[in-house]
This record gives C-alpha cells, structure tokens and sequence, in this order.
C-alpha cells in the first residue's frame, strides 16, 4: 500500500466507514500485507510521536528510547492477540471464522487512535488524554460497524459478539500492559545496578 493509498484508507474508514467496510470485506486482504502496509506505518507514527514527547520530560534517553521500542512491538503483537479473539468468538454468535477479516476488522478499526496518537508529541497528559479516549469511542464505533460486513455477524447477535470480544481483549491488553510495565521498570533496575556495579 503506497503512501497515498494509506492515506486515502484512513480517511475512508474516518469518514465513510460503511462504505469502507464493505469495500475492505470485499479486498479480503491476506493479515500480512495488513500488517506491513498498515499496522506498521500507523503503529511506527505514535511511536514516534510518543518518544519525542517523552523526550521533552526528565527521563533518561536510553529509557525512553526502550519504552518506545517495547510499545511498538508490543501494540504490534496486540494486533495478532485480539484477532485471534475475533476470530475464535465468530462461531459462537452466528459469524463466519477468517483470520484475515478479523485481523483486518481489528487493524482498521483501530485508525482513530493511532491518528490521535500523534499529539502524543505535547508532552501534557492532560490534553492528550481526552483526545485518547475519543480515539477509544471511535475505534469501538468502527469496530461495532464492521462486524456484519466483515465477520458476517447477524445483526441480532452482533450486539453479543461485540461485548464478548471487547472485554476478552481489554483483558489481553491489561495483560500485556502489565508485562510492558515489568520489563521496562525491569531493565531500570538492571541499568541502575550496573552503574553501582562499575562505581563501586
């Protein structure tokens, strides 16, 4: 996905998400050029965006440049997670089970987040935060939409589906967060006792 196909993808699935989903149901797209054409770039932007604003506070450069690196696999391996629970809930509420379509219905309806998460560069929480829960609503939104074009949900269960999946992933990404806060609050512990190690 080019540049400007990206471009023109995030703006459909902002604005024309309807018409989007069944545009994107109808490409079935394999997970992996999701992935590198999509996921990646988005993920990579925030990233990016974070690591500058966290620049701009008292924390060393080597930690935030971990903690970014961390995130971004980290939100990258949540894509996988969270299709996997699309996927393995769609038979239950009527759906039709395809990895590539719940990948896919996980990735775009993600956009409005990761769009969002360019203001991480603004070093204040507190504005963007609010930005960060609408992102939140929005994908929740596109996601909630996306159900019945891509998962063949019936509309009378997809209610059902969609309160499934979103607390079994919530679960996985508190999960995950939990481990990411470990491995970084762990490596500065190491760091730190290294440093007595070489002065003493």
């Amino acid at each position: 996905m080019t540049p400007t196909l990206l471009l023109k993808r995030v703006k459909g699935i902002l604005l024309h998400p309807k018409t989007e989903w069944e545009t994107i149901a109808a490409e079935n797209t394999p997970h992996a050029k999701v992935f590198w054409t999509y996921a990646v770039p988005l993920v990579l932007i925030t990233s990016v965006a974070s690591f500058i604003g966290e620049c701009q506070g008292d924390d060393p450069l080597w930690l935030n440049v971990v903690g970014s690196v961390v995130v971004f696999f980290v939100s990258l391996g949540l894509y996988y997670i969270v299709a996997l629970i699309t996927n393995a809930l769609a038979n239950t509420y009527g759906a039709a089970k395809d990895f590539n379509r719940a990948f896919s219905i996980n990735v775009y309806s993600a956009t409005p987040g990761y769009v969002l998460g360019i203001l991480y560069v603004i070093p204040n929480w507190k504005i963007w935060l609010p930005f960060t829960l609408i992102g939140m609503i929005g994908s929740a939104y596109l996601f909630f939409i996306g159900l019945q074009p891509m998962m063949r949900a019936p509309r009378e269960k997809r209610l059902a589906y969609f309160t499934v999946d979103f607390f079994a992933s919530l679960g996985a990404f508190v999960i995950l967060l939990v481990f990411l806060i470990v491995v970084i609050v762990g490596i500065a512990i190491l760091v730190g006792v290294l440093k007595r190690i070489q002065l003493s």
